[in-house]
């Protein structure tokens, strides 16, 4: 009995450390929109997701798979009745994930976030981007690029794209040949093709567009240096870094009525608004956030906004986020000197970690 005891609390020890707690972030953007972001990470699987409900309706995922480079935007969108849409739409987009757009899932399951119901504000909007999709791919045969594409494109089979570039990168990083993961899709060129925009037969094909902002992200990390109880210096990291981001996606659709969204008298309310930085993307019209009860908004736009950053603890604790400057450090550490490294002097081994404040959010 001591042995099976023993076993079982083994088996939910290793559950409680790869399911990493769920995050909950109230956002604010620039054109004053508030809303929830639902951010978990997978120590195990190493994967994070962020997940957000935009003022129309539309839900909208990021999920990244560490392990393998791949990312996947998801969004699924409900029918307009009054235009005659009876159908929820699904797509998905998938790319190549660059380690440095995010931060990993175990540095997301270490993050603590003191007041839950404080309003966050990125540090920093960066540029627009725009990702041709000039591929479909078989969701029957996405494990070739990641074995979660198939569960969260599900309800997408005809409706997952990504682009050619980055199916020969992934060919490269997952050391698969180039042939067989094009096996895998089929092209849907985008050269030649009439925008949506322009295209007025519902009946017709034509190029897509569809724009999707993430508000609120930790795209990077910070180090700071101090000295431990020996005197020696060390550095470990103390907080970090949030952005913004917006993304255009083009693609091919068989019928303008699969991109119902993509005209200007029915277009979303421009997020570009809300998140400035280029003009190189045009984005869309509706808030990109469904506002949260006056009570929540305000207790979190009156608290101050101090996030307790990384440590050591336990990945089963629940995982939080800050957006701010670091400027106190916790006194476990002897002597700090409380200077944040450059980023490009960043150490690849980390000293000891400690628990940290933030600023006061900016308005």
């Amino acid at each position: 009995m001591p042995t099976n005891r023993r076993r079982y609390a083994i088996l939910f020890l290793q559950l409680l450390s790869s399911v990493g707690c769920q995050l909950v972030v109230n956002v604010k953007n620039n054109g004053g929109d508030i809303y929830r972001e639902n951010i978990n990470a997978n120590t195990t699987q190493d994967t994070v997701s962020l997940e957000f409900r935009k003022a129309d309706g539309t839900l909208a995922t990021q999920f990244i798979d560490g392990r393998n480079e791949v990312q996947v935007f998801k969004v699924v969108i409900l029918p307009e009745e009054e235009r005659g849409q009876t159908l929820i739409q699904t797509m998905c987009f998938v790319s190549r994930f660059a380690k440095s757009e995010f931060i990993s899932s175990d540095a997301m399951s270490k993050l603590r976030q003191k007041n839950p119901s404080a309003v966050r504000h990125p540090e920093e909007t960066r540029p627009n981007e725009i990702l041709p999709m000039d591929l479909v791919l078989n969701v029957a045969s996405s494990h070739l690029l990641s074995p979660h594409i198939a569960t969260l494109c599900a309800d997408a089979t005809e409706t997952t794209y990504m682009a050619d570039n980055d199916l020969r990168l992934l060919s490269q990083i997952l050391n698969r040949d180039y042939q067989s993961l094009q096996g895998a899709t089929h092209s849907a060129p985008l050269d030649g093709g009439v925008s949506c925009q322009a295209q007025f037969d519902l009946s017709q094909p034509c190029l897509c567009h569809y724009d999707l902002c993430v508000g609120w992200y930790p795209c990077g990390l910070k180090y700071c240096r101090g000295k431990d109880s020996a005197n020696r210096v060390v550095s470990y990291r103390c907080g970090i870094k949030t952005c913004s981001k917006c993304r255009s996606f083009e693609f091919f659709v068989r019928r303008k009525s699969l991109c119902i969204w993509d005209e200007p008298e029915f277009s979303f309310e421009s997020e570009a608004n809300a998140f400035p930085e280029t003009n190189r993307v045009s984005l869309p019209s509706k808030s990109d956030a469904a506002p949260l009860p006056n009570t929540v908004a305000k207790q979190g736009l009156e608290q101050d906004n101090k996030l307790q950053g990384i440590s050591n603890a336990s990945a089963t604790k629940t995982i939080g986020g800050g957006n701010q400057p670091v400027v106190k450090m916790s006194e476990a550490i002897n002597n700090f000197q409380g200077q944040e490294i450059p980023a490009s002097n960043k150490p690849n081994v980390l000293g000891k970690s400690s628990h940290l404040d933030d600023d006061e959010d900016g308005e």
